[in-house]
């Protein structure tokens, strides 16, 4: 399965056909939720683990926990942070319970991209 999220609308292609989900109300969550002011305020044990690369590029690496805001699972993640931009570069999350055990997402913020909705038929 693999799911595409413009903004609001979302849409799902099930082996090799996309289907425009119903609307919805919300978006999915997203790292930058995590680093307001409310979301740092359920940040714990964090840590800074020192200098790192991602990609030849220097980073600075931040260990810490967390819960899902949805269903409060909690979790223990390690962040790269750009030096040069400040930026993410990369994030590695642990689950200690739900059917997802771990999920690495690297970031590419150099990269042009153009999201262009799914032919739905």
């Amino acid at each position: 399965m693999e799911m595409t999220w413009i903004g609001k609308e979302a849409y799902m292609n099930a082996n090799g056909k996309w289907t425009k989900m119903p609307p919805s109300n919300t978006t999915i969550p997203t790292l930058r939720d995590s680093f307001t002011e409310e979301g740092l305020k359920s940040l714990t044990d964090v840590t800074f683990e020192g200098e790192d690369s991602v990609d030849g590029k220097p980073a600075l690496a931040y260990g810490y926990k967390n819960v899902t805001p949805v269903g409060a699972n909690p979790f223990t993640s390690k962040i790269w942070i750009s030096q040069d931009t400040g930026a993410p570069l990369k994030i590695y999350v642990e689950y200690s319970n739900g059917t997802l055990n771990n999920m690495t997402v690297n970031y590419d913020t150099e990269t042009k991209v153009t999201i262009e909705p799914p032919v739905v038929k």
